[in-house]
């Protein structure tokens, strides 16, 4: 058996890639609505399952894990997906109400699920993946609360790593870069699901609404000091949402190629990168922070990211993306 999160996105697309190629194995896909279930047994697989699993609701997740149990099957793998963002919000004006949200769903989140499975886990030597972000270590401008968030990831999977090590479960995390998902187009909304459209959108719009969900204490003046990155992280983030795939590696096949590699490899990886900046990832290992800084405030404060995402350097950005594939 496999469990895994499907509500949307890459996380729906690897549940039935992995009952599509393992149809010996049942997948249990965890999902948050009943139209969720609906489509995962419309693809009419017979060993995919849907499940209610809302990682931050500790019911259904001891239900989930009771209907695992149940089955009396080895678990193969835990394989925690869920994830959310917040719309682009520096740090000054970053409502802590909506930061905790985000950390109910990435990270305690992951954690509730990882103990509620890890008996079983245990029992049959099966593997942990959790899909983290390349944001885990490149903290981009006005993305602190989603990068932090994946920092703790981070940490998380490399403390369990060698906590697991005796009981012989791999655990590896799965970093993608900049991604065509439905996370950018819900991220402003956390609570009403609104998504970003093609046709209906506008900078200001998303400004207006980056302000409406500002903490109480925000003024106008303290909110235009950032208005410049703001505007350019805002188009950034719209661009990644609706294009990013363009000039980038098809990260559905990538992703679903990664978490096969993880359950079945007889040595999977510690960490699969790849995707929009992972070279700016490998990068980031060796160069100094400075230079770092600088190299972030161009791409994403200023308009550097166009050059490689519309300019001349999106062939040479598409290349980059193909040789740091690690």
């Amino acid at each position: 058996m496999v469990v895994t999160g499907a509500s949307t996105g890459i996380g729906r697309a690897a549940a039935i890639h992995l009952a599509q190629k393992f149809n010996n194995l049942t997948v249990f896909a965890g999902v948050r609505k009943e139209k969720d279930a609906a489509s995962i047994r419309d693809e009419k697989l017979t060993n995919l399952i849907p499940i209610m699993l809302d990682v931050t609701n500790s019911i259904q997740i001891e239900a989930a894990a009771k209907i695992v149990t149940d089955t009396n099957q080895p678990l193969v793998a835990l394989i925690n997906n869920a994830g959310t963002a917040i719309s682009d919000a520096p740090i000054e004006i970053s409502d802590l109400k909506r930061w905790r949200q985000l950390y109910d769903v990435n990270v305690f989140g992951l954690v509730a699920v990882t103990q509620k499975f890890l008996p079983l886990l245990r029992a049959s030597r099966g593997r942990i993946i959790n899909v983290g972000s390349i944001a885990g270590d490149i903290a981009q401008p006005m993305w602190s609360p989603y990068a932090s968030s994946k920092h703790a990831v981070e940490a998380i999977t490399d403390a369990l790593r060698v906590e697991m090590r005796n009981f012989q479960i791999s655990v590896s995390l799965i970093k993608p870069g900049e991604i065509k998902t439905n996370i950018f187009k819900k991220m402003g909304n956390i609570e009403t699901g609104t998504t970003i459209s093609k046709e209906d959108w506008t900078v200001d719009q998303s400004l207006q609404k980056i302000y409406d969900k500002s903490h109480a204490g925000v003024s106008k003046e303290i909110f235009l000091l950032y208005q410049k990155g703001l505007k350019e992280s805002i188009e950034f983030t719209h661009h990644v949402a609706t294009k990013s795939d363009i000039y980038e590696c098809p990260t559905v096949i990538m992703t679903n190629n990664a978490i096969t590699h993880a359950i079945m490899s007889s040595w999977p990886r510690t960490r699969y990168v790849f995707g929009g900046g992972s070279a700016l990832w490998v990068a980031n290992l060796f160069l100094p922070d400075k230079i770092t800084d600088v190299i972030q405030y161009w791409l994403f404060m200023q308009d550097g990211w166009r050059f490689f995402h519309c300019g001349v350097g999106s062939m040479f950005f598409k290349m980059l993306n193909v040789l740091f594939y690690w």
